[in-house]
């Protein structure tokens, strides 16, 4: 019986595990994303003017915030 649970388990495990890798960060202009680095972020590009990225410029450090702006267009 023993037995039985343990390879349920370990099949169970496989599933649970095997998460899909995201390529895509979600962010809006009412909260910030903070991102964690493996590395010390030396610089930061946002590839866009909708969207800022801050982190510390004097004392590298492995995190930083994301945030996106909407542009707002008034129409008269």
């Amino acid at each position: 019986m023993k037995k039985y649970i343990l390879i349920g388990l370990t099949i169970c495990s496989n599933y649970i595990i095997a998460q899909k890798k995201l390529d895509t960060i979600y962010v809006n202009d009412k909260k910030n994303v903070a991102l964690f680095f493996p590395n010390q972020i030396r610089q930061g590009i946002t590839g866009t003017e909708n969207f800022v990225f801050t982190y510390n410029r004097e004392k590298e450090q492995y995190f930083g915030l994301l945030q996106a702006h909407l542009e707002q267009k008034v129409i008269y």
